[in-house]
């Protein structure tokens, strides 16, 4: 079943995600088979961090190529299925140099990860950001002041004090940059105007579905863009709460999972026709 009829864009840490990079089994289950959708990963991570829960949960061999379409880096870099980039949207050279001299300047203790395409650079190191780094799937290559910068679109800064992260905020609000704090410890930024719904807009009509439905799903702060431009926008219920009030759908994900209660919703809350909504029912799960 290739005719994609629906599209629904999925983040990834607070809403696929449960804890050592888990999907829930229901969820793991549902992407193996042929699907009558598209399913976007639409994350702030980067493609080693995005490898990594796919990898853990079956969805790909170590060696193989990501098959899925994915907004990487808060939506600064769009790979088309297959791994191949098809846009990114990298800060200036002049504002990168910047930011990143303000945040090694900066006084309090955090760690700093600089998202290129493909790859990404430790620009400093902290006890507890260093090895949380790693838990969320990076592998940054060494870089020390001095060298040349590498090109990046997204700088993610990590620290266990959010007092440490609201102060760096302050630090850089002159700078053009989007920066949210989509989970308590991270604070992350990308060039000014460049959102989740950036990535998305430059993917869909590369794909061809930009008039077909779409859903999105989300939780945390970097996710209001992508739940503002959906057909059917939809939340966990652990979202962040003011994220609440931009979804349509709000459902509990432990029991499970994310695919079969919004689509459940899909089929009641959108104008699907009834071949599409049957070619769902063939690939939804029951509870039991």
């Amino acid at each position: 079943m290739k005719l994609t009829k629906l599209v629904i864009a999925v983040d990834m840490d607070g809403t696929m995600l449960f804890a050592d990079n888990r999907f829930h089994p229901l969820d793991v289950a549902f992407l193996k088979q042929d699907l009558p959708l598209t399913v976007i990963f639409a994350t702030g991570r980067s493609l080693t961090g995005m490898r990594l829960p796919l990898t853990i949960n079956g969805l790909i061999g170590e060696s193989e190529p990501v098959p899925y379409p994915l907004v990487l880096h808060n939506g600064a870099l769009v790979y088309l299925p297959g791994q191949r980039v098809h846009r990114h949207f990298a800060f200036e050279p002049g504002i990168a140099a910047e930011l990143v001299q303000r945040v090694l300047a900066f006084p309090q203790d955090l760690a700093v990860v600089a998202q290129g395409e493909g790859r990404e650079w430790l620009i400093r190191t902290s006890p507890y950001g260093g090895p949380r780094a790693i838990y969320y799937g990076y592998r940054p290559l060494a870089w020390q002041p001095g060298e040349a910068l590498p090109v990046f679109s997204k700088l993610l800064c990590i620290s266990d004090q959010p007092e440490v992260l609201k102060e760096l905020e302050e630090t850089l609000r002159s700078l053009p940059l989007e920066g949210n704090s989509s989970l308590g410890d991270l604070y992350e930024m990308t060039p000014k105007g460049v959102t989740k719904a950036t990535g998305l807009n430059a993917l869909l009509p590369a794909l061809g579905v930009e008039d077909v439905p779409l859903i999105t799903v989300g939780d945390g702060e970097n996710d209001f863009t992508m739940l503002d431009m959906a057909d059917l926008a939809c939340a966990p219920a652990n979202a962040h709460p003011p994220l609440k009030t931009h979804a349509q759908f709000i459902f509990d994900r432990s029991e499970r999972g994310i695919f079969q209660p919004v689509l459940e919703a899909a089929m009641e809350r959108l104008p699907l026709p009834e071949a599409v909504q049957g070619q769902l029912r063939a690939v939804m799960f029951t509870s039991g």
